[in-house]
């Protein structure tokens, strides 16, 4: 831990604007991935309904009153999805939920750089395809500057003592980010076997059903069982639609690349965190300079995979299925 001073004052300067940052991100984050989720899953629903309700107009039953409950839940669901759309849109869940994150990771980086005596790291060079939204060019970035310029600089001495609490303060960090990205990869690669696994079972499913709908057309094996003829045909249509809900999710959340990108991160943050515990006092090694280079290095490493993540997230906005 950080002497108490030290500690105060980085948690005066950076406390409340990191925990304002990292609660927005997390909430736009929640809401645009259940936005995107719910739109996809309400699109298949939709295919279900509208055939349902056809079905209902052409029963021999004459079951109209169940048709028009079929028809009605499909105009709400699409109804349902373009507002949903319309009001993601506007308030910008997607655009707020990365600069948001940006901003919170950048804190985080600041504290370990602020204890040294650091700024912010530089925001490495762009593409000049992505020059326009250059996040040097943002709101997100002149606030952080802002904070910035008015945290100041710490009251300390950097003897030996203070650079060796500083040096575990480093480790602990990137310890936590290491846990982190590992925990990360872990449960992204789970969540997406499990869909991609339910999703190859609907439309297995879907094949089983139809070939069954195949056999009694030509053997008419379910002639007094019509509602048995119904279901086949239902889940036919459910196993294609929601298999592809699925995959469009899958695809939304860049589930394989996140879980590489965390992985990366994690090797990466590894080697920094040996060559962190290399550093020794006792062969005098151990200075602000080299603590400093380190804790850059570190906040370079994380601050970049942070605007990678952004490229690719930011390719991802919220739309109308299609």
């Amino acid at each position: 831990m950080l002497p108490q001073m030290v500690a105060k004052q980085i948690e005066r300067a950076l406390g409340n604007h990191y925990s304002w940052a990292d609660r927005l991100a997390d909430y736009y984050a929640n809401v645009y991935r259940s936005a995107f989720i719910f739109n996809y899953l309400m699109s298949a629903c939709a295919v279900l309904f509208a055939f349902l309700g056809h079905w209902s107009g052409l029963s021999a039953h004459g079951a109209h009153a169940l048709g028009l409950i079929f028809i009605l839940a499909e105009v709400i669901t699409l109804l349902a999805i373009i507002l949903v759309t319309f009001f993601g849109i506007r308030r910008q869940w997607h655009e707020r939920w990365i600069d948001y994150r940006l901003l919170a990771e950048h804190l985080r980086q600041m504290q370990f750089l602020m204890a040294l005596g650091r700024a912010t790291v530089s925001v490495p060079r762009f593409p000049l395809s992505t020059t326009e939204d250059d996040p040097r060019n943002s709101w997100m970035y002149w606030h952080l500057q802002a904070i910035v310029r008015h945290s100041g600089m710490i009251r300390v001495k950097f003897d030996g003592g203070y650079l060796e609490t500083v040096r575990n303060f480093l480790h602990e960090g990137i310890r936590g980010q290491i846990n982190y990205h590992e925990r990360n990869a872990k449960v992204i690669d789970s969540l997406n076997h499990r869909l991609r696994d339910l999703g190859i079972g609907l439309f297995f499913l879907a094949f089983a059903s139809a070939l069954l709908h195949l056999l009694d057309h030509q053997l008419h094996l379910f002639m007094h069982q019509p509602n048995l003829g119904l279901a086949l045909t239902v889940l036919t249509i459910v196993g294609p639609s929601f298999g592809a809900a699925l995959a469009a999710i899958r695809g939304q959340g860049e589930f394989e690349r996140l879980v590489k990108g965390s992985r990366a991160m994690s090797s990466q943050l590894e080697a920094l965190s040996k060559n962190l515990t290399a550093i020794s006092l006792g062969d005098n090694d151990l200075s602000s300079t080299s603590l400093g280079e380190l804790a850059v290095e570190g906040a370079q490493v994380m601050v970049k995979d942070v605007l990678n993540w952004r490229l690719v997230v930011e390719e991802k906005p919220l739309d109308l299925p299609s």
